[in-house]
């Protein structure tokens, strides 16, 4: 369940005591949940999706809401576009080069930022309060050096934020930077390298970090002796009492040279998945799941498109959550697609192909891809685009194509929005590196997407609905019919309490469906 699925939950079980009957919830496609004792599929139109639910209310008064991803972001009338700009920002600082986004906190990578007398690279936390985003604090590494390319990846969860220098050292070695936060400040924890590492190894061109594992993706790295051979590796690294150790170097069981095995990576849990990106087009690319047994990590499965060719950039990028992987393809069939695949056991199977419905030849779909729960975001940098797609059962479907505003004015198409992507929950994140600012060209930028948290409030005889402020232009309105596909405005108009617009209600009568509109 996302994370206004539990929200919700705590909001219901306040009346958990006085229950009776198990409430079915409904998620409508025009932003809209609620909740009646006795609700069955006849009594909701076709698009509506039925799911189950544990909660517990009165059930001559029960009325809650619930926001899911897939209902948050189909339509992009409810989502609230933030843009992100460093104010120190300069020319070509490619800011957006990198993104990730953990709950309320997002990280946006720099590669080429100044600090100091040196265009070293630098990353930006933001964090997010009453649906306002504020830099929290930009870091950069104390050892860094001009040409480190520090901000090329990062991630995060948490308190913890990786980024990685893929030229740092001598030649192109790599290091990977590991901070934390106690309160409100990042500290750097820990500098990583590799442990055998060698010239133009690259080590940090991909980091991902799941709990107290990191890995780090190393496309240039020494496979058996091999230096220079671009075969490449992965490295994982645990955390225990803060210290981070190298675990295990790993690589392809069919290694072999200029793949340059571990140019993307990702992990959930006891699950890794590494990709590569060929230096020749001769060769058909490849993803590769390693799951662990205790303190040892093992191959489980090479994985390759069903349908793929070469030169189609198969695992460019990848994401994972549990037992479902996306990898991308940017250049299949000239248009880029995404590949679903699903573990049943120990073996993964494609289970769809995703491509955009308005694909154009060379937009590069499948660049960049994130995942969280049933919802997944795929870039498209070549055209400027991102799709937010969702998952019901076993079918993903295209909800939303993202582009910015104001692309216009900052170089869009050309601006590579979608080169980076991130989501969490209900929020995304898309990064356009190659975005102006002002008179700074390829200065970059990030947008964040964010549908408006509504928040609810019941007791016997009131229900209480709010939302914060800074949302303009949402209207808060009510509905006794979802069939009829009327709405009214809801009366009286909302009181600002704080930060939030906040509604009081009488908790009476028919059922009513309320939803946010702008």
């Amino acid at each position: 369940m996302n994370e206004t699925g539990k929200q919700f939950t705590r909001a219901a079980s306040s009346t958990s005591g006085r229950a009776k009957n198990q409430i079915p919830i409904i998620s409508y496609q025009s932003k809209v949940v609620a909740i009646k004792p006795s609700l069955t599929k006849t009594d909701l139109p076709p698009s509506i999706q039925l799911r189950k639910a544990a909660f517990r209310c009165s059930a001559k008064k029960a009325m809650l809401l619930l926001f899911s991803v897939a209902v948050l972001l189909a339509e992009g009338l409810t989502a609230q576009e933030t843009k992100l700009i460093a104010s120190d920002g300069g020319v070509s600082d490619q800011f957006g080069k990198s993104v990730a986004i953990s709950g309320n906190t997002a990280i946006v990578g720099a590669n080429q930022a100044t600090v100091g007398p040196n265009r070293q690279g630098a990353a930006y936390i933001y964090i997010q309060s009453g649906g306002t985003w504020t830099l929290q604090q930009k870091i950069s590494a104390a050892d860094g050096a001009l040409g480190d390319n520090f901000g090329w990846s990062v991630d995060i969860q948490g308190d913890t934020a990786v980024v990685g220098a893929r030229a740092a050292g001598n030649f192109g070695d790599g290091a990977v930077y590991v901070f934390t936060r106690t309160g409100t400040v990042w500290t750097m924890q820990q500098k990583i390298i590799a442990s055998d590492s060698t010239d133009l190894s690259w080590f940090g061109s991909a980091v991902a970090i799941s709990t107290n594992t990191i890995i780090v993706g190393s496309p240039g790295a020494d496979v058996m002796g091999t230096q220079g051979a671009s075969k490449g590796a992965a490295y994982i690294y645990t955390r225990s009492t803060n210290i981070w150790t190298e675990a295990q170097k790993i690589f392809a069981s069919d290694f072999a040279a200029s793949r340059r095995f571990g140019s993307s990576v990702a992990i959930s849990g006891s699950t890794i998945v590494v990709g590569e990106s060929p230096i020749s087009g001769a060769v058909l690319g490849a993803a590769y799941v390693f799951t662990s047994i205790g303190t040892t990590w093992t191959q489980q499965q090479e994985i390759t498109a069903s349908d793929g060719t070469i030169g189609d950039g198969f695992s460019w990028s990848l994401a994972i959550n549990g037992d479902t992987a996306i990898i991308g393809a940017l250049s299949a069939n000239n248009l880029g697609a995404a590949y679903v695949l699903t573990r049943s056991g120990t073996i993964w199977s494609e289970q769809q192909k995703l491509i955009p419905s308005d694909g154009a030849t060379n937009n590069g779909f499948g660049s960049s891809i994130s995942i969280s729960g049933n919802a997944a975001i795929i870039g498209a940098f070549a055209e400027g685009s991102a799709y937010i797609f969702m998952s019901t059962g076993t079918n993903w479907t295209q909800q939303q194509k993202l582009i910015p505003s104001d692309g216009a004015t900052n170089g869009w198409p050309y601006d590579e929005f979608g080169n980076s992507v991130g989501i969490s929950g209900i929020t995304a994140i898309v990064g356009a590196l190659l975005a102006g600012v002002g008179n700074n060209m390829n200065q970059g930028v990030a947008y964040i997407f964010q549908p408006p948290s509504l928040s609810i409030g019941i007791t016997d005889m009131t229900v209480v609905l709010s939302w914060p402020t800074n949302f303009a232009g949402f209207t808060l309105e009510v509905s006794t019919n979802l069939n009829a596909n009327f709405w009214s405005v809801v009366s009286p108009a909302p009181a600002v309490s704080g930060a939030n617009n906040v509604v009081t209600n009488a908790n009476t009568g028919p059922t009513l469906f309320y939803r946010l509109h702008k």
